[in-house]
């Protein structure tokens, strides 16, 4: 009887071990993970949205509360920051990709190729956003006279 209990011991201690053995190494691919989508996030230029949102956002601002003094403001950016839109951003990128796609993604953007995109991307955006407004305005007139052809007001 006494063996049975000291052989349970040991497996519960065996058990626990091996476990927070497998834990640490899952923290460990975690962060490492993490770290690597940062560095994916800085190489894109990802990791400054949250700063150029805040600079939009305090513009706003600013047109809407003249009276307030540029001390306000310069105080206010000085506290926020914009790496915890970074943090709240890197366990989407963990939900969707693995650590391997990551690590492929950081090779291609330290790529001249990848290096390319991240230099035109603002550009191409800017111009697809163009194309979809010109675009939304055309359906919008092709809608109007369909509707005017039927008898629609």
């Amino acid at each position: 009887m006494k063996s049975r209990i000291f052989i349970m011991v040991v497996l519960v201690v065996v058990a626990s071990v091996v476990s927070v053995s497998a834990e640490d190494k899952a923290t460990s691919r975690s962060a490492e993970k993490r770290a690597d989508i940062r560095r994916m996030m800085e190489l894109t230029g990802a990791g400054k949205i949250g700063t150029q949102f805040m600079d939009q956002l305090i513009t706003i601002f600013k047109q809407g509360k003249s009276g307030v003094s540029d001390k306000f403001w310069e105080d206010f950016q000085a506290e926020v920051d914009a790496n915890e839109l970074v943090e709240m951003v890197i366990p989407i990128y963990e939900k969707y990709l693995t650590h391997d796609e990551i690590r492929g993604l950081i090779k291609f953007y330290e790529s001249p190729v990848g290096k390319k995109l991240i230099e035109v991307q603002p550009k191409i955006m800017q111009e697809s956003m163009m194309a979809g407004q010109k675009w939304g305005q055309q359906l919008g007139e092709k809608i109007a006279n369909k509707l005017r052809e039927q008898g629609y007001k």
